[in-house]
């Protein structure tokens, strides 16, 4: 039994053997021709060269001059070009109100004018001062000159007086300046009081009848059989006439 045994793994080492040897013969001859094929160079092949491809035809421009005179789809169809005329410039701005004046005061300092813009109040203006748009270029005793967007306006002083009637209370007030006195204008007439009604008005059922406008008769007061009694509460005074007991 021991004598099989070892002559089989006496087999298999020869058949081991065998393999690796054959195995290493087919891996040396692999690598020459690895090396033969690596060092074999390609044989030169002579291309010609391609010949030359001749320029096109390039057509005279006067040969297009009858195609774009003819009509095709549009009867209008003509080679002007139409220029279209540059936007007109937009109109100017309108030259804004000048503003009022109420006269020329000197006390030394030099000339000062008490004027006042559109919708704003009077008061003391100064060679150089802003006046509403316009800038006061010169003050002189019966006329103004004012400066708009680099144009010049000379005015006088009656041209520019105030003939609203005094429609525009805001220009009624002058503002004076270093000390200037101001320009005062009369106050206007006291409201008229309207007139009393302590008769007794509509109504309001229960025999008890209302006030009227413009009652004004004090508490207590008895007008035809009716006494007017006035209570006061946080939301306000109630008004009415009762029948006198």
């Amino acid at each position: 039994m021991k004598r099989r045994i070892l002559l089989v793994n006496l087999v298999l080492l020869g058949v081991a053997l065998w393999l690796g040897y054959t195995i290493r013969q087919n891996w040396l001859a692999a690598q020459a021709r690895e090396r033969q094929l690596l060092a074999m160079r390609p044989p030169a092949v002579n291309v010609p060269a391609p010949a030359p491809v001749p320029a096109p035809v390039i057509a005279p421009a006067a040969g297009y001059a009858d195609l774009a005179m003819r009509t095709l789809f549009a009867k209008d169809r003509n080679p002007n070009v139409i220029v279209e005329p540059p936007p007109a410039p937009p109109p100017p701005p309108p030259v804004p109100p000048f503003p009022y004046s109420y006269g020329v005061l000197d006390l030394g300092d030099g000339p000062q004018i008490a004027m006042a813009p559109r919708g704003g109040r009077q008061k003391f203006y100064q060679k150089g001062a802003q006046v509403g748009e316009f800038k006061l270029a010169e003050i002189r005793p019966d006329s103004v000159v004012l400066e708009w967007q680099g144009k010049t306006f000379e005015k006088k002083l009656s041209d520019l007086a105030d003939r609203t009637g005094g429609s525009d209370e805001t220009a009624r007030t002058p503002t004076p300046q270093s000390g200037q006195p101001p320009i005062y204008n009369a106050p206007p007439p006291p409201p008229v009081a309207a007139k009393s009604d302590p008769t007794p008005g509509g109504d309001i059922g229960g025999g008890i009848r209302g006030c009227n406008p413009g009652d004004t008769s004090p508490n207590g007061t008895v007008v035809g059989g009716m006494r007017k009694i006035i209570t006061s509460s946080p939301f306000g005074s109630s008004c009415r006439w009762e029948p006198v007991r």
